[in-house]
């Protein structure tokens, strides 16, 4: 894998530049450096913003209309960040006040959406639901049952559902909105490439690998059609596309879609980003299969360490590299060191998302082979059966719950012939 491009100054591009802005997003060479660049920055310079929201507060009140305008304006830019906690509060403080003075209309849709997302992120599903509800009513009732914001509301109860580990009902939610996307706009539109890399997504936690490919094609090249090679949603379909690939088989492929998207996300994002650690996390795996076990478990720790620190070291996204970072290390042998990583990769997702999630029934199966190539057949015994009740409970039929039911049968006849 080659070395990761080093931070460059944003005016006059040197490398390792020794000064940084407050909002810890872009870097400069020198005071020159940055007051050339200041005028674009600071429209999105989250420290600059924030002193001046707060001045706003004082000046007008925390209840004045335009707080929740400048206030919804920096949680995006929060949220653009991974800056998860700070972009909630100024979605909350907009959703306050666009209540007070508007009530529940159309205007308060955008911060009900961005909380819905924050929520499912945070493994609280039933609020997630409640606020995409309270979209899904607000938009029937202005745009009428088929048009882009309820098309919009579809597309984030059915990320909510994937969250959940309900894939054939986002599956068929995001083709809902597909449709409706392509209604409204017509097939060549960027939202409509998104709901395309959302069923690709979905696709692959299926497993339904050939369809998930077609799909990421499909949408890489529309972006890049409509978007330009170097937009970070190029970066995002790539990344899903190389998912595919991987899951096929197709290593050298993969790895160059994975690299290609990390090379666009490091230029649009200098700073470390959870999507860099996405890439990284699905790098390490591509690496675990073409033997560089080293090379997987070093770039699985970077990515560990991007995540700890953009999403807080209680993000799924933990749990899913702690996996990746064990099974390099139970093929390495060293089970012992693999077997904590599993519990705690374990014990992230039981804490995020409960303990009948899919990706739950993953790691208890992966720990189930560990406790195997100890010789511990009772406790793999335990594992896959629990891995293989939640796969049954949520009528799992894709190849990881088939693969989870073959393996559990296999080690139950081991563990009877050894009594």
């Amino acid at each position: 894998m080659e070395p990761l491009a080093p931070v460059a100054c944003t005016a006059c591009g040197k490398a390792a530049p020794p000064l940084r802005c407050q909002c810890k997003i872009v870097y400069y060479c020198n005071a020159a450096c940055q007051k050339s660049t200041w005028k674009e920055h600071k429209r999105e310079c989250t420290v600059d913003l924030g002193k001046k929201l707060e001045a706003k507060r004082k000046e007008l009140g925390k209840d004045h209309v335009s707080i929740a305008a400048a206030s919804f304006a920096l949680g995006i830019l929060h949220l653009k960040q991974d800056k998860i906690a700070e972009a909630k509060k100024c979605f909350l403080e907009a959703l306050r006040i666009d209540r007070k003075a508007y009530g529940d209309g159309p205007g308060t849709v955008p911060h009900m959406s961005h909380l819905a997302t924050i929520a499912a992120h945070e493994g609280n599903f039933s609020e997630a639901q409640k606020y995409l509800s309270q979209v899904a009513r607000v938009q029937k009732e202005v745009g009428g049952c088929e048009s882009a914001e309820v098309a919009d509301s579809l597309n984030g109860t059915a990320i909510c559902y994937r969250q959940q580990g309900h894939f054939e009902k986002a599956l068929s939610m995001l083709g809902e909105a597909h449709a409706m996307f392509v209604k409204v706009f017509g097939a060549d539109h960027e939202r409509v490439a998104m709901c395309i890399d959302n069923q690709s997504a979905v696709l692959t936690d299926l497993g339904r690998h050939e369809e998930a490919m077609k799909k990421a094609e499909t949408s890489l090249e529309l972006r890049k059609r409509l978007l330009g090679p170097e937009d970070e949603n190029v970066a995002n379909s790539a990344l899903n596309l190389g998912n595919s690939y991987f899951f096929l088989g197709k290593l050298d492929l993969a790895r160059a879609r994975l690299e290609e998207a990390l090379a666009i996300v490091k230029k649009v994002h200098p700073e470390k980003t959870a999507q860099e650690a996405r890439i990284l996390s699905m790098l390490a795996r591509v690496l675990d299969n073409e033997g560089d076990l080293e090379g997987s478990i070093a770039v699985s720790k970077k990515s560990l360490k991007m995540f700890k620190k953009t999403l807080g070291p209680d993000s799924v996204e933990v749990g899913k590299v702690l996996d990746s970072y064990a099974i390099a290390l139970m093929k390495q042998g060293n089970t012992d060191s693999a077997l904590k990583k599993f519990e705690e990769a374990l014990a992230n997702k039981r804490n995020m998302v409960g303990d009948s999630h899919e990706i739950v029934a993953g790691t208890l199966t992966n720990m189930a082979s560990c406790r195997e190539m100890q010789g511990d057949l009772a406790g793999a015994r335990e594992d896959i059966g629990k891995a293989v009740d939640i796969y049954k409970r949520n009528g799992a039929v894709h190849d990881r719950a088939v693969q989870a039911m073959d393996f559990q049968r296999r080690i139950n006849m081991q563990y009877l012939q050894a009594m």
